[in-house]
């Protein structure tokens, strides 16, 4: 679902910034406010997403919202004042969400870093502690060979020279 709806975003983003080009396009005042608002639902859903992808359905519901607010909003003429009003509130609230979401994710990358790389200390201590013990033991074995060997060396020359 994440990869699909990301081309998505991606392509209606890309869809936007062709249309502001044109002037038929950025001289729609309600155009660019229902785009505005679009932007922000995008940034909202993309904040649900990254504090927990598993809500399906809250995503659905934004996606739609988005894709609705771009295709329907700007020719629903009840709507135009009050989307006119708080066209500055929409930038300021997708720009503030953005933002958050820059050091959100930031965050938690470097969690996700330290975590990944306390695991592989603890692996690497936990594989050395192993190859040390390991070490001990064939130490000891060493040992018992040698104790055994100065006798069995002897017997045999006590041997040869009777």
């Amino acid at each position: 679902m994440r990869r699909y709806t990301n081309e998505i975003v991606m392509f209606l983003g890309v869809s936007i910034a062709i249309g502001g080009f044109f002037p038929d396009f950025r001289n729609n005042q309600l155009l660019v406010v229902s785009v505005t608002f679009s932007a922000v639902i995008f940034a909202i859903f993309d904040l649900v997403v990254s504090i927990n992808e598993k809500s399906y359905k809250l995503q659905q519901v934004l996606l739609f919202i988005g894709v609705l607010s771009i295709v329907v909003f700007p020719y629903l003429n009840i709507l135009g004042p009050f989307m006119i009003e708080n066209n500055n509130f929409f930038t300021l609230f997708g720009l503030a969400i953005v933002i958050f979401l820059i050091g959100f994710r930031q965050r938690k990358a470097e969690k996700e870093d330290y975590f990944y790389l306390k695991d592989r200390f603890e692996k690497q201590t936990d594989l050395i502690k192993d190859q040390n013990k390991i070490i001990k033991e064939q130490a000891e074995i060493i040992k018992l060979l040698n104790k055994k060997t100065p006798h069995q060396n002897t017997n045999k020359k006590n041997k040869k020279r009777k």
